[in-house]
């Protein structure tokens, strides 16, 4: 092999890590060193364009021959003149942007149109947004890493890592979202949601919470990437954690597959695997073998559950859906809506219910078999309750603030907004037309007088919590709800009247639509 030839393949190689973030410039200089003064004004020069926004193409995989265009297009630059050395040069540009305003002004051009060739007409203008929830969320810039703000728009290639009080989500196009915790580090390699969907996410440790909205586009695809294993998904929520040189695959709803080495594995709604470098090991149970507790809503109310950090799952009044709280799924058909919670972190959350049309309804908390039931009736237009979640023996435990010494309990209003503590959740167009769907569909839909659940998926490993007891119907009439701070009691104390749901509810307003591209953050 000439050396032109090997320098040529090296070239490929960086450009590709330095665009996919799976190295930074320096490291790649690390790498090869015998290339590294050579290299480093080509990588610098591809590190800062590359993070340019350009327009939406099908394809930005490095070609060899973009490379040569790239690399001829520099030769003819007036730099190359004679007496020019090419390290001295890109050193002192700095950048492309910190040199001498005649070389930034010929050689910036040449340099665009080169990387344009080189990657194809370039990358999406803005992959995904990043929410910033606690802690610090750093980027790769260069060889540097530098603070991300919250509410950034982030491009393809884009590598990201949180401290240990970091706490974000990112939203992609098509309302895909991926919830990072603490102590992650992970790239976005691909994110193209326009004919057809193609989102893929490198991650090197850390936790991830994907939930991947569905698709009935030919070819759409979401895969997360770890060292060990390569996990692709259709619709679907599940985790990825990274420990010890393992990967650690737990599916929460529909289906994934997981692949490491030569090896396939389908793992279903409550499966976990564990993924090594050649192989994919089935695990009959998670390391946090917690039974999820349940909260269920039926009646014209729409459910959130808030966490400590300000991630929230479940649903707002216009049918939007969000799975940010790592260990809880929400799930909705019209039996009612279904919030499973396990393996979540320990603290204070907060239930929000809000109205979406006329009569009464009832929220119900299930845990290890006793449910608690809170009447929601005509006149209450939201609810909040206060919870605090932790484990015990092995199970997840929900306790009412109100059954605590300060007994604040839940919270009701009428004719105003609720006053709680709201989701932060981007909302896309893809996203409202989804919501407009479904809410078409429920309205067509028969109403059930009384959800009759499927057992609950395993969130956490061992058996599904027993669905809620059939309760002797009382009249509506003679329903009454609790009044503001009321405890709730389980059912052998206090049986609370469960009104019939109403008939069809109407439809709820459809939210008004703006022109473009929708990012609305509420």
């Amino acid at each position: 092999m000439s050396p032109q030839s090997s320098f040529d393949q090296v070239l490929d190689q960086c450009l590709d890590d330095v665009r996919t973030g799976r190295r930074s410039v320096a490291e790649c200089l690390a790498r090869w060193p015998r290339h590294a003064a050579t290299l480093e004004p080509l990588l610098r020069t591809a590190a800062t364009l590359g993070s340019l926004a350009t327009a939406d193409v099908p394809d930005a995989t490095v070609d060899p021959r973009r490379r040569a265009a790239f690399m001829a297009a520099l030769a003819v630059t007036p730099q190359q003149r004679p007496g020019w050395s090419a390290s001295r040069a890109f050193s002192r540009f700095g950048g492309w942007l910190r040199g001498t305003i005649r070389m930034a002004a010929i050689a910036a051009p040449v340099a665009i149109v080169a990387l344009v060739l080189m990657f194809g007409r370039g990358t999406p203008a803005g992959a995904a947004t990043l929410t910033v929830f606690s802690g610090t969320v750093e980027r790769v810039e260069g060889d540097h890493w530098v603070s991300v703000a919250d509410d950034a728009r982030l491009m393809e290639g884009a590598r990201l890592r949180t401290d240990a009080a970091g706490r974000a989500v990112l939203t992609f196009e098509d309302g895909s979202t991926v919830a990072v915790d603490p102590q992650t580090e992970l790239a976005i390699e691909r994110a193209r949601v326009g004919t057809s969907r193609e989102i893929a996410v490198r991650q090197w440790s850390g936790r991830l919470w994907s939930h991947v909205e569905p698709s009935d586009r030919a070819g759409a695809s979401f895969t997360v990437r770890t060292p060990e294993a390569t996990v692709v998904a259709h619709g679907t929520v599940f985790e990825t954690a990274i420990t010890e040189g393992e990967t650690a695959v737990n599916t929460a709803e529909g289906v994934v597959e997981v692949q490491a080495g030569q090896q396939k594995q389908r793992v279903a709604q409550g499966e976990s695997a564990t993924a090594r470098p050649s192989a994919v090991v089935s695990a009959p149970e998670r390391a946090r073998s917690l039974v999820p507790a349940e909260i269920s809503i039926d009646g014209p109310f729409a459910v959130s559950l808030i966490g400590p950090g300000g991630r929230a799952t479940g649903t707002r009044p216009d049918g939007i859906v969000y799975q940010q709280i790592p260990g809880a799924v929400f799930g909705a058909s019209t039996a009612g809506q279904r919030l499973a919670v396990g393996g979540v972190e320990a603290g204070a959350y907060t239930v929000v219910v809000r109205r979406t049309g006329a009569g009464e309804g009832a929220v119900r908390f299930t845990v290890a078999g006793v449910e608690r039931s809170l009447a929601l009736t005509a006149d209450s237009d939201a609810a909040t309750v206060p919870l605090r979640v932790s484990a015990e023996g092995g199970r997840t435990r929900l306790d009412a603030d109100g059954d605590g010494p300060n007994r604040e309990g839940p919270r009701f209003t009428s004719g105003t907004p609720v006053a709680a503590a709201q989701e932060r959740v981007v909302v896309t167009e893809q996203q409202r037309e989804r919501a407009a769907q479904r809410r078409g569909e429920e309205a067509s839909a028969t109403p059930l007088r009384r959800p009759a659940f499927a057992p609950t998926p395993t969130i956490g490993a061992g058996t599904p919590t027993s669905p809620p007891r059939e309760r002797e119907r009382e009249g509506a009439a003679g329903a009454t709800g609790p009044v503001p701070g009321q405890e709730l009691r389980p059912p052998e104390q206090q049986r609370t009247p469960v009104p019939q749901r109403p008939g069809e509810s109407p439809r709820p307003t459809e939210p008004r639509r703006e022109t473009g591209p929708q990012r609305q953050r509420t």
